[in-house]
């Protein structure tokens, strides 16, 4: 059983002892009935926790919200803890893999499920996306240079509106190579993977090379017109939107009004 490459020291010992046992009682011929092993919270847990709860709060909370410093200081701090110490920054692989079946080991990836399933659920719960603009660590780093630089280049509104469908299409070819091949790291081409890991293939680095000089000079450029991620918490924001939209049409016709009759 290989042990894929992990964000964090802690999380790749949890795996690496684990790994061990399985391996082990495979080659004795034993299945493995020890203990399971317990899910722990500590700080990475916490930490994105922390951060996922600050941006409800900048954006439910009339004092906070009228304001535009609160997603600053949320920005900064997916950037320092969601980027440079965890490097787990909400990924279509993390999403993906369930589609073929696999769901990462609970009690070694808690934080995985608290990425994927803390984004998706509050977008449920509030119809908001709390993630993407302002807590993603990518979209700090795009800001950052769009700002350092000054660049105000900016497409017309037909041309945004048809880049902007382009999320859509990487999404479905992402997700069908991903069902075709059975294999959810086929969806691995978002630049964040290798600007926060620091580790990638020639055309990884080319491309994340390509996405963030786009960024000097359009606004946002990878968020807008290739995001897959954000392509998914748009179209789970539509759905919900969708299935709210029939209740009060359910309740017109499980109860009509009646019709007005003449005198």
């Amino acid at each position: 059983m290989p042990i894929p490459d992990l964000p964090f020291p802690r999380m790749e010992s949890r795996l690496g002892v684990r790994s061990g046992r399985l391996i082990l009682a495979e080659y004795l011929g034993h299945p493995y009935t020890g203990p399971s092993d317990p899910i722990r919270i500590g700080f990475p847990e916490i930490g994105l926790l922390l951060g996922m709860l600050s941006v409800v709060l900048a954006r439910m909370l009339p004092g906070l919200r009228r304001h535009t410093w609160p997603r600053a200081v949320t920005l900064t701090y997916g950037f320092v803890v969601v980027g440079i110490w965890l490097s787990i920054p909400l990924s279509l692989t993390n999403i993906a893999s369930w589609l073929v079946g696999y769901s990462p080991h609970l009690q070694t990836f808690f934080v995985i499920y608290i990425i994927v399933f803390g984004v998706i659920g509050l977008a449920v719960i509030f119809g908001k996306n709390f993630y993407c603009f302002w807590l993603c660590p990518y979209v700090a780093v795009q800001e950052l240079l769009h700002l350092a630089f000054g660049s105000r280049a900016r497409p017309n509104p037909k041309w945004f509106k048809v880049l902007n469908n382009a999320r859509f299409v990487l999404l479905f070819i992402a997700l069908f190579l991903v069902l075709v091949l059975k294999n959810p790291s086929v969806s691995v081409f978002e630049p964040w993977n290798v600007l926060f890991s620091l580790k990638g293939s020639v055309d990884q680095w080319v491309l994340m090379g390509f996405a963030l000089l786009a960024a000097v000079f359009v606004y946002n450029f990878w968020c807008h017109y290739l995001c897959p991620v954000g392509a998914v918490m748009e179209i789970v924001l539509k759905v919900r939107k969708g299935v709210i939209g029939l209740w009060p049409k359910r309740k017109a016709l499980e109860n009509p009004k009646p019709s007005p009759t003449s005198s």
